[in-house]
């Protein structure tokens, strides 16, 4: 099976409740315009009615956010974390088999 890059953000909801959203390389083009992804408020809607039907993000606006490190949790799901930025890119690391986006919006 051809690998897939997968990419975790931590989310906090408008409850104040952290939540982990795995992003597919389809949600790309939504934050390639910015810089970071921290402080961005963003969407998410299923476009389905099944568990399993593709999520769809939007970028509603930017606001004040912190930084923090989830790559030790990101490890606990069995692969090494990378922080994916303008230091490190896909290419970069090809024998990598997981990737991940450290930051909390």
């Amino acid at each position: 099976m051809e690998r897939q890059v997968r990419v975790v953000i931590l989310c906090v909801d408008e409850n104040g409740r952290e939540k982990l959203v795995e992003l597919r390389e389809r949600h790309r083009e939504v934050f390639d315009r910015y810089d970071s992804m921290v402080g961005l408020r963003i969407r998410v809607k299923r476009s389905g009615t099944a568990r399993n039907s593709p999520v769809d993000l939007k970028v509603v606006k930017e606001e004040h956010a912190v930084e923090r490190d989830i790559s030790r949790l990101v490890e606990s799901f069995g692969l090494p974390s990378i922080s994916v930025g303008l230091e490190a890119t896909c290419d970069e690391q090809p024998d990598t088999q997981s990737r991940s986006l450290e930051s909390g919006l």
